[in-house]
């Protein structure tokens, strides 16, 4: 794998340490608005995966999974961001936290154009 893939995934392995506290100390005082971030993080980590998975289909670990696996697995994923982040959004115009929301509204549009782009990858292949 390139050394990009490492250094992403250390990084990710600090800021999920981090968040996991953000989490903790929200619950402690008993803040739902405080779990948007962690909640986003984890929407964060999935288009992560799904770009990661997507860019690297040629690489020799993505080569154990057929490409409609990896297609119907992104799609699913996908679609399930998207739930993640439209719920999100509701909740942060609903708290009014007007930062959180365009991010939460620019998490879903990221979700959405990569939906697009892997529904058009199965397209082409033929992928049922």
């Amino acid at each position: 794998m390139d050394k990009r893939i490492y250094i992403t995934i250390i990084l990710i392995a600090a800021f999920t340490l981090y968040q996991i506290y953000a989490t903790y100390q929200a619950i402690q005082a008993g803040n739902l608005a405080g779990l948007m971030s962690p909640i986003m993080y984890l929407g964060i980590i999935g288009l992560v995966i799904n770009q990661l998975m997507i860019s690297n289909l040629n690489s020799k670990w993505m080569r154990k999974f057929t490409l409609p696996q990896v297609i119907n697995f992104s799609i699913s994923l996908l679609m399930l961001l998207m739930f993640l982040f439209t719920i999100t959004l509701i909740f942060n115009i609903v708290y009014g936290i007007l930062f959180s929301g365009i991010f939460s509204a620019l998490l879903l549009y990221s979700a959405y154009t990569s939906y697009q782009q892997t529904k058009a990858i199965k397209n082409q292949y033929g992928i049922k």
